[in-house]
């Protein structure tokens, strides 16, 4: 995606997530994309390691940058600076395999959540206004 604007979005709803062979996790592709997971199984393929940085070093320093000091919004310097979040984000930027272990069970976990669907409840085109 090459715009906040672009329409094109990844949903995974309802469903199992199947292949063949050992694959890692990773984000959609581009600086806008997105993915919905909801209600999904993955099948188990996923690589022990877990998560790829896709060969972009960048991508493995959101731990190391909290500690710094230069988490990109307030709600990510929070993750720091409360101390119930804090050692969880010393022990991240200090051991990447502990994130992509974690980050598989939360996806895992993630699968089992439903959307609400029709009079209750809607996917938001923006995160911070309801659909009008």
């Amino acid at each position: 995606m090459e715009s906040p604007n672009d329409g094109t979005r990844f949903s995974f709803v309802n469903c199992t997530i199947i292949g063949t062979g050992k694959i890692y996790l990773g984000g959609a592709w581009g600086e806008y994309s997105t993915a919905v997971y909801s209600n999904y199984r993955i099948a188990d393929m996923i690589t022990p390691s877990g998560w790829s940085d896709w060969n972009k070093p960048e991508r493995r320093r959101y731990y190391q940058n909290l500690v710094a000091g230069k988490g990109l919004f307030t709600s990510d310097e929070a993750l720091f600076s409360d101390p119930s979040s804090q050692p969880t984000v010393i022990d991240f930027a200090n051991s990447p395999g502990e994130f992509n272990g974690a980050f598989i069970t939360a996806m895992r976990k993630l699968g089992r959540v439903g959307v609400k669907t029709g009079d209750q409840g809607e996917i938001r085109k923006d995160c911070t206004a309801f659909n009008s």
